[in-house]
């Protein structure tokens, strides 16, 4: 095959480069040559997080006037075969507060990027007034308050709880110790219908499953990839709200089974940067392993499941392993 240019790496700078050399009215044809062509170890997706208007030079806001608006019609103008390229792009914003000290350089970069067509406000003691009525209303104590019962209680916590969180953060003017403590001696935090109610996120199925074999890990960046897999890009939820700590946006199909797949790969030593020693499960029956990896005894059908999943083999502690970290009695917490 013959082309006219050939960029080595299809990483941000090399697929822009050869996208905008074929999109000239004068275009040639373009290869991009990519060893990786899943990305997965690129460093485009590594280091991706946000772009942003908010420089103090007139070139880099130019940069992102024409960036950010390419990324916002990415997934209709990059669609393949009528399937639209989706980049999950979502606008957020900056609030800086500043020392006197720090006041005029502050306020030369504000001209700057009002001049060159950011939409940037500037507010002073008055209007930062609006931020302190806005922590000081009903709304804001209830709204943490559900966020905290739900991580720590339960997806639907009960209503009593959240309202006796919230009239500890009103009252302590927004301690939110004391509103942890509430939480803390409730009797709904200690009852039977909150042990191992939530769902573990993938960034928690990593770590405990890592923890509860022992693992020591020499590179995370593997194990970071993994994460990614199960769902959950690390440092690349742009909206300050982060990942919705319900359990449906961790139990897709494909995430389900890569929370499986993982638990497999770290248990037979297949995760690179991460070594477990299995030989302290040597003489163990499975419900001896199951019970070293959960911290506590089984669920019955934990061993029903493990008895069925067994029957007429001689495994490995590390099948009996994997076995147990993909039981619903390791995937909750």
């Amino acid at each position: 095959m013959r082309v006219d240019v050939v960029i080595i790496g299809g990483g941000a700078v090399g697929s822009a480069a050869a996208y905008f050399l074929r999109s000239h009215r004068r275009a040639c044809s373009v290869a991009v040559i990519e060893r990786d062509s899943a990305y997965k170890l690129a460093s485009t997706p590594r280091a991706s997080g946000g772009v942003r208007r908010l420089f103090s030079l007139p070139e880099n806001i130019a940069l992102s006037n024409f960036s950010i608006p390419f990324f916002e019609r990415f997934d209709s103008d990059m669609a393949v075969g009528g399937e639209a390229a989706a980049i999950n792009f979502r606008k957020g914003g900056y609030l800086f507060i500043v020392p006197p000290a720090s006041v005029h350089d502050l306020e030369r970069n504000f001209k700057v990027q009002k001049a060159n067509g950011v939409n940037v406000d500037w507010l002073d003691r008055d209007g930062l007034k609006v931020i302190d009525i806005l922590a000081h209303h009903p709304s804001t104590a209830k709204f943490i308050s559900l966020g905290l019962a739900r991580h720590f209680v339960a997806e639907n916590p009960p209503q009593a709880l959240v309202d006796r969180m919230a009239q500890t953060f009103t009252k302590t003017d927004g301690d939110l110790r004391a509103v942890m403590e509430t939480m803390f001696r409730s009797p709904e935090f200690l009852s039977e219908a909150a042990w191992e109610s939530r769902v573990k996120s993938p960034l928690e199925m990593a770590a405990s499953t890592i923890r509860a074999l022992g693992g020591e890990m020499t590179d995370a960046f593997a194990t970071v990839q993994k994460v990614s897999e199960m769902g959950q890009m690390l440092y690349a939820k742009l909206e300050p709200t982060g990942y919705p700590d319900v359990a449906e946006t961790w139990l897709g199909a494909t995430a389900v089974i890569a929370r499986m797949n993982f638990g497999a790969a770290v248990a037979s030593g297949q995760v690179p940067g991460v070594s477990i020693d299995a030989s302290r499960w040597q003489g163990m029956d499975s419900s001896a392993i199951a019970k070293a990896l959960l911290g506590h005894e089984p669920s019955p059908q934990t061993l029903e499941a493990l008895a069925t999943g067994l029957e007429g083999r001689n495994p490995s502690p590390a099948v009996v392993a994997s076995l147990v970290l993909g039981s619903p009695d390791f995937e909750r917490r």
